[in-house]
């Protein structure tokens, strides 16, 4: 196989594995943003029952505690899904860098596969 053709390869790979890279940061990024707003919805209940000097709440507080539920919830749902899609993602990369290194180890001729990647 050339030299040419090996660099190729080689120079795919590593690139695959670098967006692969940063796609896994990105997802552990966002989980963390995730367990932040559960944290801070848990610190908005806390503090509603905190400073609640009476047995019973006031109609400020349960509409504060209902929109910081809804946000949350929202922001989680949002964040989910992106992170199923980038997971999506991270699962194909893995498959490409599986491949082009298996391909490339026993010798193969995948030029087609450089070419529907370039």
């Amino acid at each position: 196989m050339e030299t040419e053709t090996i660099n190729k390869i080689d120079k795919h790979i590593n690139c695959v594995i670098e967006d692969y890279k940063a796609i896994k940061s990105e997802i552990s990024r966002r989980s963390e943003l995730q367990r932040f707003a559960l944290l801070a919805y848990g610190g908005v209940i806390v503090l509603s029952l905190k400073f609640n000097e009476k047995p019973e709440f006031s109609t400020l507080q349960i509409l504060l505690i209902w929109l910081a539920s809804s946000l949350t919830y929202l922001f989680y749902i949002a964040e989910d899904r992106f992170i199923k899609r980038l997971g999506k993602i991270a699962t194909f990369n893995g498959r490409l860098i599986s491949y082009l290194s298996n391909t490339k180890n026993n010798g193969q001729n995948y030029s087609t596969v450089i070419e529907s990647i370039s």
